[in-house]
C-alpha cells in the first residue's frame, strides 16, 4: 500500500486522528460511524466489546464526466475513479477446516478486476464472431463477473 496525505472520511474513536485514504480502518458492526485505526485496534485496552470489521478507508474523489451512459463506460469510469478500492472479495477458507469459511475475504482492486476484463475480453476476441453470443456457466465468484464485463 503506497502512503498517502489525502484524508478520508474517517476517524479513529481512539486515538481521535482522522485516518488517511487507503490506511486500514475497523469498523464495528453493532455502533453506527463507530471505527479504530489499526494501532488502536490492536492495543487498546479494554478491547471494543463487539466484532470490528477490517476495511479500507478512502477519501473524496474528483467526479468524472461522462455523455456516454451504458455498462462498459461505468465499468471504465469505476475503474478509473476507485483503482485502489476493494471491488469483489471471495472468503477465506479455513486452513484447519477447508469446509468452514473464515471471517476475513481476500479483496481484489477496482483496477485488477479492471484490467483482468480488458485483458480477457481482447482474448475473447479472437475466439467469438463479431455479434456472436457467450454462454457463461460457472458459480457466483469474481471470475464470473469478470468474464461477464469482458
Amino acid at each position: 500500500m503506497t502512503e498517502t496525505t489525502k484524508l478520508s472520511y474517517w476517524y479513529c474513536n481512539g486515538c481521535q486522528r482522522n485516518l488517511f485514504h487507503g490506511e486500514f480502518r475497523f469498523n464495528c458492526t453493532v455502533c453506527n460511524n463507530y471505527d479504530y485505526c489499526e494501532q488502536c485496534a490492536a492495543t487498546l485496552d479494554p478491547p471494543h466489546p463487539h466484532r470490528m470489521i477490517r476495511e479500507l478507508a478512502y477519501g473524496c474523489e474528483e467526479g468524472k464526466e461522462t455523455d456516454v451512459i451504458d455498462m462498459a463506460t461505468g465499468i471504465r469510469v469505476a475503474t478509473a475513479l476507485y483503482w485502489d478500492r476493494h471491488c469483489m472479495g471471495v472468503r477465506d477458507v479455513d486452513k484447519d477446516n477447508p469446509s468452514l469459511y473464515t471471517d476475513s475475504y481476500s479483496w481484489l482492486t477496482f483496477k485488477t478486476v479492471g484490467d483482468r476484463s480488458k485483458n480477457f475480453g481482447h482474448g475473447l476476441r479472437g475466439l467469438i464472431e463479431p455479434r456472436g453470443y457467450l454462454g457463461i456457466c460457472a458459480a457466483n465468484r469474481p471470475e464470473w463477473m469478470i468474464t461477464d464485463f469482458a
